[in-house]
């Protein structure tokens, strides 16, 4: 809990009144908390309560257990002195009769458990960075966070828990609530707010006190009362409805209202909106002050242009959500005089992407157009556009040639994006290239210039001869530009056939590290001649060797690893080096290091060190069993793992690596808390090199290292907006032996986390494995046809293509799939039949019933599949 807050508070905008001596209006953070952080509804196959979502009370009533506990279990926890000292329950309180009577003022309210819940989250994190009054949807307010050590984890048994209070005052009227952070989680998800005779019970009564614009905007039609509320049964009266919320909503909550939309999944059906959505990008309004805030970096006032670019960039993913229907509308748009709505109307086109291939005539025109904004918007649109658009890549590389540098940096990575068809820019890359080069050489432009980065290695990027990309990436790696370690990369993946840049990578490699840390271009040059191998190691021998061995006599013991890790890794015999990680090993306590590595103990290093370079030297052997005894540590599981690669026969390793894993997964009752999440989050690889060690031993543990890395792999928003194929690679890297815990994940069987949704990692994971995930289909299959999340059914679309097994089960559901509501799980479904050949001609003739589809990026695949399916 204690990391959720602070994280979403770095990326959150607030809004703030007109004077800075005025208080923070904090109102906006409520649309944030609806992307962020909301729960999402799931409901119960056998009790038919919905978790996450409004319930009536005749279903409380008739409950018999939540989450699979039994409501007389449930109870007899909530006592006092038993999950918790003042309890959740008081002792004669019945459960269900407290939930339905909470029920029964909240409906009667026109309210939500759960938008009383975003409240109070919201708030919560208000007060994290708020010490002043602050104002939240006009209210005037001051908040206070209460820390406590340890955490109160759930009654209901799902995983969340929470640490803190808020105390959070009314200015206006005098009234105050003091909440604990786990009650909005259970108010969220069961309506619960605990019972009246604990002291942590939060009256919605007293909710509303404190924040009376609860119920005093539901009277003038709130923006936000449709959440919650059942869809009309007609698409074109919910359409409507929609449409004048949209058109007598205020600008401050404009924001709620658009991620509303958003969340019914309209398509086609939400054209008759679109005039009144484009009518919002040319509101000269002024709009509410609004600030960048977070704890990692000062505040900041946004520009008004800041500001519109925001709300613009959601008005256009609204009218992309409606697919091809915002493609006319837009170009229409798009022959606007004023320079900011084209501009607008472009990036609107390539949120459309492939459904928007009718716009690219007019997008090659605009690459022209007299307003950079315009020029580079159009560019990226014809990017996203996809593919198919090739014909227009004589027209970006034309916008090479652009006065504008940040018009040249999109163009070069939409070539990019191109991949081998762009080749027939090269001309103007190289030329462009060279350009820069000589603005840079005579100091016109700064060091680092990103402008400068992009033309370069773009450039090389798009050479597929290393004959041609090598001299070009030596010069970015010795330009000391932010694309070094990119180059150094592209260098290393050419192995031998880099061997014409030794010479200079080997003057590159012989710059002191010391200065410059570890980013140096002598560190990237090192690792492309370890790349390279055999022909290079001659020359690192003779002149960068004794540059090197000058580090092992360091005074600090980081560096001196640092260098005897460096030469073990080209010259695993060499004596000096050896005598360096045995030292190290053999150091009696923690041995601190400075200088580059930190003031943190080093022996770690020492043992990762061992473990790559054999058994040259019997003395780590007995210093390594020695770091196997005392607490686990991240040093004891790399002796452990240093250990079971250097002698697989020793019994003594194993015990001590599934102790250590154990306390991995408990690192509260670790001193070196920061170390273990080092090791968790940065260094993975070493925990999967365990569990590759243990085989069978490791299984355990497997369900609490995808909790871990789930949290790191996308959907948490907040921590990684892009999947990261690191953490991503290590879990497919355990192959057939982590099937069943993804499984698992894809049946939510794992331990809950409350901003997490492991079906996405776990389809993604489970594909990548691929004939080895066989076991998933039938899982697979039930969330294809099952889960109300569209990217999830599509991610479970996409896997089993990847499978490709069990096609008696699979082609069913994908065909079923072709009929999904989404164009994105149908183009999934058609594109994942292609892998069951023959197999799949059941699904023909669904296939052609959407071969004139009205979505491009349905139509490709459906093509495809005919086209293969039709020769079978």
């Amino acid at each position: 809990m204690r990391l959720i807050f602070p994280v979403l508070l770095a990326a959150l905008c607030v809004t703030a009144r007109a004077d800075d001596s005025k208080p923070h209006d904090y109102t906006n953070l409520d649309a944030n908390y609806q992307r962020l952080l909301a729960f999402k509804p799931k409901k119960d196959p056998k009790t038919g309560f919905i978790v996450g979502g409004m319930n009536t009370t005749e279903t409380i009533r008739g409950l018999k257990e939540i989450n699979g506990i039994k409501i007389a279990d449930l109870e007899s926890s909530m006592r006092p002195g038993k999950l918790s000292k003042a309890g959740f329950l008081g002792d004669k309180e019945r459960l269900l009769e407290l939930m339905a009577a909470d029920n029964d003022w909240v409906v009667q309210a026109r309210l939500t458990h759960q938008e009383i819940a975003r409240h109070l989250r919201v708030l919560a994190v208000v007060s994290r960075g708020e010490s002043k009054p602050f104002i939240y949807h006009g209210t005037r307010l001051r908040a206070k966070i209460i820390q406590y050590d340890g955490f109160q984890e759930s009654p209901f048994n799902d995983g969340t828990k929470a640490s803190d209070d808020v105390a959070l005052e009314n200015l206006d009227n005098g009234e105050w609530i003091r909440y604990s952070l786990l009650v909005p989680m259970m108010v969220e998800r069961y309506g619960f707010y605990e019972g009246k005779g604990t002291s942590y019970r939060v009256d919605p009564k007293a909710v509303v006190k404190v924040l009376p614009f609860l119920t005093a905007k539901k009277q003038v039609g709130h923006a936000s009362f449709a959440v919650g509320r059942e869809q009309p049964q007609s698409p074109t009266d919910l359409v409507q409805e929609l449409t004048d919320k949209l058109r007598t909503c205020p600008r401050d909550e404009r924001e709620n209202l658009l991620i509303e939309i958003l969340d019914y999944w309209l398509g086609p059906d939400g054209k008759p909106m679109i005039p009144t959505l484009l009518g919002m990008l040319d509101d000269k309004t002024p709009p509410p002050k609004q600030y960048s805030f977070g704890f990692s970096r000062p505040s900041r006032e946004l520009t008004e242009q800041e500001i519109r670019d925001q709300e613009a960039d959601t008005i256009l993913e609204v009218i992309a959500s409606f697919g091809r229907e915002g493609v006319e509308p837009l170009l229409r748009t798009l022959k606007s005089n004023d320079a900011s709505t084209r501009a607008y109307a472009a990036i609107g086109l390539g949120k459309i992407g492939a459904g928007a291939e009718d716009a690219v005539p007019q997008l090659i025109h605009r690459l022209k157009d007299d307003d950079a904004r315009v020029r580079r918007n159009s560019v990226r649109a014809l990017q996203r556009i996809g593919r198919q658009t090739e014909r227009s890549i004589p027209a970006i590389a034309d916008t090479l040639k652009d006065d504008d540098p940040e018009v040249v940096v999109q163009a070069c990575e939409s070539l990019r994006q191109f991949g081998p068809a762009a080749q027939v820019a090269l001309p103007q890359l190289i030329t462009m290239a060279n350009r820069y080069e000589r603005l840079y050489r005579a100091g016109k432009l700064p060091q680092g210039d990103k402008r400068y980065m992009a033309s370069q290695l773009s450039a090389a990027l798009l050479e597929t001869e290393p004959t041609l990309a090598v001299p070009r990436l030596i010069r970015v790696l010795r330009s000391q530009d932010a694309a070094q370690e990119s180059a150094a990369k592209r260098l290393a993946s050419f192995g031998q056939d880099s061997a014409s840049a030794v010479p200079v990578l080997v003057e590159l490699a012989r710059e002191s590290e010391l200065a410059r840390g570890f980013g140096a271009p002598s560190v990237h040059a090192f690792n492309v001649l370890v790349a390279i191998g055999e022909p290079a190691h001659e020359l690192i021998r003779l002149r960068v060797l004794p540059l090197i061995e000058n580090d092992l006599d360091s005074e600090h013991a980081s560096t001196r690893l640092y260098a005897a890790d460096k030469i073990l890794r080209v010259f695993p015999k060499h004596q000096r080096a050896l005598d360096v990680v045995v030292a190290a090993l053999e150091h009696e306590g923690p041995l601190p290091a400075s200088g580059l590595g930190g003031a943190i103990d080093r022996r770690a290093d020492a043992a990762a060190s061992a473990a790559k370079v054999g058994q040259h030297d019997q003395r780590m052997m007995p210093a390594l069993r020695k770091l196997l005894k005392g607490p686990p540590t991240p040093i004891r599981l790399e002796a452990a793992r240093a250990i079971g690669i250097l002698n697989p026969a020793d019994t003594q390793w194993r015990a001590a690596m599934v102790e250590c894993l154990k306390a991995f997964y408990n690192r509260r009752t670790m001193n070196d808390s920061s170390s273990w999440d080092n090791l968790g989050i940065v260094t993975s690889s070493t925990v999967v090199e365990a569990y590759k060690l243990l085989g069978d031993d490791a299984q355990p543990f497997y369900s609490q290292y995808v909790g871990v890395l789930g949290r790191f792999t996308g959907g948490n928003l907040m921590v990684a907006p892009a999947r990261d194929p690191r953490s991503m690679q290590r879990v497919v890297e355990l192959g057939a032996a982590i099937v069943p815990t993804l499984i698992e994940a894809v049946e939510e069987k794992l331990p809950a986390d409350e901003w997490y949704n492991y079906n996405y990692m776990a389809s993604e994971a489970l594909g990548l494995i691929g004939k080895d995930a066989a076991p998933a289909v039938p899982a697979l299959c039930k969330l294809l046809e099952e889960s109300k999340d569209p990217g999830i059914r599509q991610d479970a679309a996409v896997a089993l293509g990847l499978i490709g097994a069990n096609s008696e089960l699979t082609v069913p559901a994908l065909t079923s799939a072709l009929d999904d509501g989404w164009a994105k799980v149908r183009a999934a479904a058609a594109d994942a039949l292609l892998s069951y050949g023959k197999d799949a001609k059941p699904a023909l003739k669904k296939l052609r019933e959407l071969e004139d589809s009205e979505y491009a990026s349905v139509r490709q695949p459906v093509k495809a599949a005919i086209a293969a399916l039709g020769d079978q």
